[in-house]
């Protein structure tokens, strides 16, 4: 989305900047909570009495049968679920963002229009064109995935700007990081969209070009509908569940505010900010020391503060303004709104001929941070609390704004009208108060100050596994004011994901000062940023990357940052400030598919027509085992998951999960009548008491609730007694990788020889099967013809035409999460003749089953029924077939 006019986002009336001086002149009375939330989901209005506080989006659609959006990662990564939400505005207007129905709270919604993917289109009702264009381009395959794409689509198409101002080619492919595919490939999914664009990108030959300019945006909220929507975002919330003791707040002033969290404090109960809670994405991810730790421990029940205080309603928290003195934000910014208001500036300030201004900077940087869903809906203070809160979450937005001289406006736990000024690195790393983050002002650059004769250098740098949509492994943000000499006059140097929080470089700053950034001031600041890192305690481990590599990285952003200050470079260095493989930097993707022509005299026989299956998938109307209809009174279950390895099971206790709220049973090992294992391997469904659990993330059991959440929470507090680690049974060191495998192993090669390592050491890192899947994938040793490597950059450019010698080495391909979109899900309906029902999203689970429950296989006389899906072959996509299934075993 652009806002590039500010106008759009000061829609409160006030300069951030008039925040600070906000003062309580009198005492303020807590005002009558409204205890029921008001929204508006596909044109229906929804009134929901008390809704539970953790409660998301996505579990409310699919109890009210949309289940076009689909739970997959359910922390916002790879769009499943993406629906749209409308916000319509006192001062009129409306804007539609592509929102993730995983993260986005209940509670939140009360105000908002949501559009879904059955509600601009159906088999029934007609297809939406976005709908039509995916199904005749060939883009879904197993079609989990596709309402996703075409909901974001939906929100581009229908985003701010005039009728009939179409975004471009580029626009479009810039707009899906936030959207996966595992099985259809991107390149048709984007033909089918970029068939809307208009300006440079066309239609091409995607579409016929009346088809491109008859693209028409839906209606206009009708006028009640957005009248009373505008009014409700005034209201004062609160919600409780009375079983589990959480609440949700959502004051509309900050006078309000203050008063509410003096009286949680005098009750003792501890309250937590939220603005949309997509935190709870990547969290779990991090603790409080900075390392990760299982997802599935964390947050476990009662860690999070029972009361949440949504800030989205506190209209002198959503105001933005931009002035000669810089940028300001409220906390309930987001992060897509800072994008456009950095874009905006960028386009008025920088000194003439400086192609980078700093606001420019700033902005590319942040359109790699999360994806356009979460941007939508994620402030940049939950961010830097997230990272005040967890050292260890690499914050680019920390980065770049504490390298930008950023400071933010804190107000006191006491009274939040009562704010401190205080440098960003400060509040992420503690050194600042604690408290309710208020606003937030970027300098000026110095040209735009107006102190003439200097100017700025300002870079930004990030390493992660993706280039979008990936935390950072190492980042960094540099900034060097030069006078007319090209002399430091004043710099900064932050860096993050290597010493375990925010670093500020102080030695290298002091390095850089005085100098024109040659190469003996290199040398300097190489040696300086070695006394920072020792001085904050080394480089930290995070378990996924050494740190050599990781200061290796480190050391190359410094240096990178010298490069640029140079005038001009030699040919050979040149490249190492072109930016790898960056979104906006590319060009458009393309590509073609060729379907052979056949006999014509035999048509419509051989003749190339999109599946059936499409539309439905289009549609959101496409069945899947982890969205099957649903029927009175049934049940939901989670997977219990080991959380040791290497070490016997004592017990398994669930008492304090069937005293969860909604829990109803618990089943482990013991309640399997028959074969405890599944048909074609060695490994058990459920390990049980006596057992040598091999790896974190074993089955212990199953337990049963009355809702998906409830199941989730229950499973997390399943009580799991282990043998303690004794000299005589030491914890072994941990495979976590092939490189571990092959280095413990016997002197054995090829694929059988990592395998058998594999098997051997499956003790201390996933199941014998995930081992043989990781073998079966290791790759064989590449060798690239680059030129002799012994000759010089020079020699080999003169000899480029001749044959070169062989560079060879092993390339290996890590994990990857969301492999899979459909979740692993089965769905069991007992029968009124003792039979039983199954429908199951990975094959073959006649199989195990009838082993497994002591009945008959499965044929004209077996009491088990596999249930086909309607509208999906289950050998789609391919990753079903991997292995047994014990989820129907389970169940």
């Amino acid at each position: 989305m652009s806002y590039a006019n500010n106008d759009q986002l000061d829609w409160v009336g006030i300069s951030v900047s008039d925040i600070a001086g906000i003062r309580h002149t009198q005492k303020v009375q807590e005002p009558e909570y409204i205890t029921e939330l008001v929204c508006w989901i596909n044109g229906s209005k929804h009134t929901v009495s008390n809704p539970k506080p953790t409660k998301l989006l996505i579990e409310f659609l699919h109890e009210n049968g949309l289940t076009g959006a689909k739970l997959a990662c359910g922390e916002g990564g790879c769009g499943c679920c993406t629906v749209t939400l409308a916000f319509p505005e006192a001062g009129g207007g409306t804007s539609v963002l592509p929102i993730n129905a995983c993260l986005w709270p209940l509670c939140a919604l009360d105000g908002c229009v949501v559009t879904t993917v059955e509600g601009i289109g159906s088999q029934k009702q007609g297809l939406h064109p976005i709908q039509e264009a995916v199904s005749l381009h060939n883009g879904s395959q197993c079609g989990y995935c596709t309402p996703g794409w075409v909901m974001s689509m939906y929100g581009l198409m229908e985003g701010p700007g005039p009728e009939g101002d179409l975004p471009t080619a580029r626009e479009i492919e810039a707009h899906f990081d936030g959207n996966l595919c595992r099985c259809t490939g991107y390149r048709p999914i984007l033909d089918a969209f970029k068939g809307f664009a208009g300006g440079h990108g066309g239609c091409g030959e995607l579409a016929d070009i009346e088809d491109c300019a008859a693209y028409r945006r839906s209606p206009p909220l009708p006028r009640a509908v957005a009248k009373e929507a505008a009014e409700r975002r005034g209201l004062p919330l609160h919600f409780v569940d009375a079983s589990t003791g959480e609440e949700w707040y959502r004051p509309t002033s900050l006078p309000g505010l203050a008063v509410l969290r003096s009286r949680l404090a005098a009750e003792g109960k501890e309250s937590r900010l939220v603005c949309a809670a997509t935190s709870a994405g990547v969290r779990k991810y991090y603790t409080g020391a900075g390392g990760g730790r299982p997802y599935e421990q964390h947050p476990r029940p009662g860690e999070e503060a029972p009361v949440a205080i949504d800030l989205r309603g506190i209209p002198e928290l959503r105001g933005s303004s931009a002035s000669t003195g810089g940028l300001s934000a409220g906390a309930a910014v987001t992060l897509s709104e800072l994008i456009g208001l950095l874009d905006g500036a960028s386009q008025k300030g920088g000194a003439e001929g400086d192609p980078r201004p700093v606001w420019a900077t700033l902005a590319r940087h942040l359109r790699r941070v999360a994806n356009v869903q979460v941007r939508n809906a994620a402030s940049w203070a939950g961010n830097l609390a997230l990272a005040r809160a967890c050292p260890g979450f690499p914050s680019d937005l920390a980065t770049i704004l504490a390298a930008a001289r950023a400071s933010v406006e804190v107000g006191s736990a006491e009274d939040s009208g009562i704010t401190t000024s205080h440098p960003v690195e400060d509040y992420v790393t503690g050194r600042a108060p604690d408290g309710l983050l208020v606003a937030i002002t970027i300098p000026p650059p110095a040209q735009a100050s107006g102190d003439a004769g200097r100017h700025s250098l300002f870079q930004t740098y990030k390493t992660a596994s993706r280039h979008v949509n990936a935390a950072a492994i190492v980042n960094a943000a540099l900034w060097a004011e030069r006078d007319r000499e090209g002399r430091v006059c004043a710099a900064r140097a932050v860096f993050n994901g290597l010493t375990g929080s925010l670093l500020r470089a102080k030695a290298v700053e002091k390095a850089l000062v005085g100098t024109p950034l040659d190469e003996a001031a290199l040398g300097v600041a190489m040696a300086a940023l070695e006394q920072d890192v020792a001085a904050a305690g080394g480089v930290a481990e995070d378990g996924l990357h050494s740190p050599g590599y990781r200061m290796g990285l480190t050391r190359s952003y410094l240096y990178k940052f010298f490069l640029e200050a140079q005038g001009s470079l030699p040919p050979e260095l040149s490249s190492a400030l072109v930016p790898f493989v960056a979104a906006e930097d590319r060009g458009l993707s393309e590509g073609t598919q060729v379907y052979g022509a056949g006999d014509p005299s035999l048509e419509p026989v051989g003749e190339a027509i999109p599946k059936l299956r499409a539309r439905l998938q289009a549609t959101g109307e496409a069945e899947y085992a982890s969205t099957a209809r649903s029927l009175a009174g049934e049940l939901h279950a989670a997977l219990v998951y080991s959380h040791t390895a290497a070490r016997r099971l004592l017990a398994v206790d669930p008492t304090d999960a069937l005293r969860a709220p909604g829990a109803v049973a618990f089943f482990g090992k013991p309640d399997i009548p028959g074969a405890n294992r599944l048909a074609s391997e060695e490994e058990p469904v459920f390990f049980g008491a006596g057992d040598v659990v091999p790896a974190v993330g074993c089955l212990l059991g199953i337990v049963v609730a009355r809702s998906a959440s409830e199941a989730r929470a229950a499973a997390k507090v399943v009580r799991q007694c282990f043998e303690p680690e004794s000299r005589s049974c030491p914890q072994p060191e941990a495979v976590a990788q092939l490189s571990d495998a092959r280095r413990r192993r016997a002197p054995e090669s090829g694929t059988k020889a990592t395998a058998a390592a594999l098997q051997r050491h499956a003790s201390s890192r996933g199941s014998l099967r995930g081992a043989m899947r990781t073998a079966a994938a290791r790759p064989s040793p590449l060798s690239v013809c680059i030129g002799d490597p012994r000759a010089r950059v020079g020699e080999r450019r003169a000899s480029s035409g001749a044959s070169g010698g062989a560079v060879s080495g092993s390339l290996e391909t890590g994990g990857q999460k969301h492999f899979y979109m459909e979740t692993q899900s089965c769905f069991v309906v007992p029968k009124d003749d003792g039979g039983l029902e199954v429908l199951s999203a990975l094959d073959r689970p006649e199989e195990d089953l009838p082993a497994a429950l002591l009945l008959p296989r499965f044929g004209t006389d077996s009491p088990i029924r596999l249930v086909p899906s309607k509208h999906r072959s289950h050998k789609e996509s391919g990753g079903e077939q991997i292995s047994p299934d014990p989820l129907p075993d389970s169940a």
